[in-house]
């Protein structure tokens, strides 16, 4: 499950992950880092502080604006008082003009940090977080093999995301553990969850590397349909509900669960959108209803 801080206070995302743990099937809990808003780290720390068993962590931080020292303590810190419980999370954020440095430079400082890892530690048992490289292209998939546990991919359809697993698994040496987000859009009422989710269709459509991914997948002219008719409650186009969906019952959630499995994805996150303010009680019972589909 993925819980995102600008859609939940810190003591909520605390509340929700003892509820999914108490459920028992839930394994691990990103907490998205977004530009400008609350750190990411820190509320895994209070989360772990509260559990006794899953595993919670950063999905993702932009690895190249912390420093490489104080980041290192940071993490022995959090392995060390969660009996090694923190899934690290990283990505390059925007890569800019330069981008296959700057993933090597991302590259380098991971392997940096696990190569001095436990140095500052006297506990022989702590180990180096379990690690995911945010990538939704094949190149930064493959340059990551290697230097981390596993790859996570982002708000992609079943399809698309099998063709990656199969790329990187059919040139790689390894076959790393693949995670991806699913983006699931509630709201007590129809019409905002609606609207929820083709906004965010738009906002990614606009970011050249969703958009290419869109193109291939097919869903680029639907989702600009559906935003130019979102004033007009224009019905959501069935292409886009084969990436995402909107207040899903039980069954066909787990149906689109399990169609990200049989893709190759071996970590699917569901990862809830509400408007904000949204009620806390209805929130906790989609968190619950999540945790049964699991």
């Amino acid at each position: 499950m993925a819980l995102r801080p600008a859609l939940h206070t810190p003591k909520q995302i605390i509340e929700y992950t003892k509820t999914v743990e108490e459920i028992g099937s839930i394994s691990h809990v990103f907490i998205p880092d977004i530009p400008g808003g609350l750190e990411s780290v820190e509320i895994s720390a209070g989360a772990l502080s509260c559990t006794k068993s899953i595993k919670i962590g950063s999905g993702v931080i932009r690895l190249l604006e912390h420093d490489g020292e104080i980041l290192q303590r940071r993490l022995e810190t959090l392995q060390l008082m969660s009996e090694n419980r923190f899934i690290f999370g990283v990505g390059t954020g925007r890569p800019g003009q330069k981008p296959k440095e700057t993933i090597q430079n991302m590259l380098s400082q991971l392997d940096h940090l696990r190569a001095n890892f436990g140095k500052g530690s006297r506990d022989p048992d702590i180990t180096f977080p379990e690690t995911f490289v945010a990538t939704l292209k094949q190149g930064i998939a493959q340059k990551s093999v290697g230097h981390a546990e596993g790859l996570l991919l982002n708000f992609c359809s079943p399809k698309y995301a099998q063709r990656l697993v199969d790329k990187v698994s059919k040139t790689s040496s390894a076959t790393p553990k693949f995670a991806c987000y699913l983006k699931i859009f509630y709201s007590e009422r129809p019409s905002i969850a609606n609207r929820l989710l083709v906004e965010e269709f738009a906002k990614y459509d606009s970011i050249e590397t969703y958009h290419g991914m869109f193109v291939r997948d097919g869903i680029a002219e639907d989702i600009a349909k559906a935003n130019r008719t979102l004033e007009s409650g224009g019905r959501i186009p069935e292409s886009l509900l084969g990436t995402s969906l909107v207040n899903p019952e039980l069954d066909e959630l787990k149906r689109h669960i399990e169609k990200f499995k049989e893709a190759g994805i071996d970590l699917p996150c569901v990862y809830p959108y509400f408007q904000t303010p949204e009620n806390h009680e209805y929130k906790i019972s989609v968190i619950k209803k999540i945790a049964d589909s699991a």
